[in-house]
């Protein structure tokens, strides 16, 4: 697992600095982790449409912006 594998380098380097192969690995399990939350709200707003609870607020947004907005998002 990645939790194995960063706690394995930090053993390695206990002098307490963060090697660029630790800091490679850190930042790619703090992206993995932000796409689990992200699939995790996701799968929570599907029980809330399916459920009926989901709330929707409508409001005025600049095509622009929202495709800006959706092409960052995917090439983070």
């Amino acid at each position: 697992s990645m939790v194995l594998r960063v706690e394995m380098m930090m053993e390695k380097n206990k002098d307490g600095v963060i090697s660029d192969d630790l800091e490679t690995e850190l930042k790619y399990f703090d992206a993995e982790l932000l796409r689990l939350n992200r699939l995790a709200n996701v799968l929570l707003d599907i029980e809330k449409i399916e459920d009926g609870n989901l709330e929707v607020e409508l409001s005025d947004h600049a095509c622009t912006d929202i495709v800006h907005d959706s092409v960052n998002a995917v090439d983070g």
